[in-house]
């Protein structure tokens, strides 16, 4: 990277990280006001609702990423342009085709960013909030394995194996206890 590419990155980073932040934030608050009606159903409380909402920010900041990058790049180059910094740039013998390969190579770094967060950072804490809010409002033991999960609810345990991507649920074994707990009966 030379100078040019150093100086397009900065300008469109520094934009793009106030759009994400501003985008993620609004995302927040709207979820976090979705989760007030479910405050008071079983032990959840505000408390909860806050730490959902947070454990949930990595996977909304990774899912509104592409929009936050195109909102930032568009601020940052029209903020080069008000300036009048892309005519220097220009006059100074630069092509466009130039200017947009130094534009392409901020977005590939700001991908090479952000990767590590919706790859690593997102699923481990929004498996954890579902958990938290799931343990909260049905007041569950709810654990989750490599060969499915398991629920408590009163006097049945409920294993699934699979959960599919459109929500349905197979592979159910439910299991009846009585008072020591033992298995009275069983259901697949």
């Amino acid at each position: 990277m030379n100078r040019l590419d150093r100086y397009i990155a900065r300008s469109l980073m520094s934009a793009t990280l106030l759009a994400w932040v501003v985008v993620v934030a609004l995302e927040g608050l709207f979820a976090f006001l979705g989760e007030l009606g479910d405050i008071g159903r079983g032990q959840y409380g505000w408390q909860d609702a806050v730490l959902f909402v947070l454990l949930s920010l990595p996977a909304k900041a990774w899912l509104s990423f592409p929009m936050a990058v195109l909102i930032g790049t568009l601020l940052g180059l029209g903020n080069l342009a008000a300036l009048g910094e892309l005519n220097a740039f220009r006059l100074a013998g630069c092509s466009q085709m130039r200017l947009g390969l130094s534009v392409l190579l901020s977005g590939v770094l700001m991908l090479i960013i952000a990767v590590p967060l919706g790859e690593g950072v997102a699923p481990v804490a929004s498996q954890s909030a579902n958990s938290l809010r799931t343990e909260a409002i049905f007041n569950d033991v709810a654990v989750h394995g490599d060969n499915g999960f398991w629920v408590r609810k009163g006097r049945e345990m409920i294993h699934v194996r699979r959960a599919e991507v459109d929500g349905s649920l197979s592979d159910i074994e439910i299991y009846t206890l009585d008072e020591q707990p033992q298995i009275v009966t069983a259901a697949r």
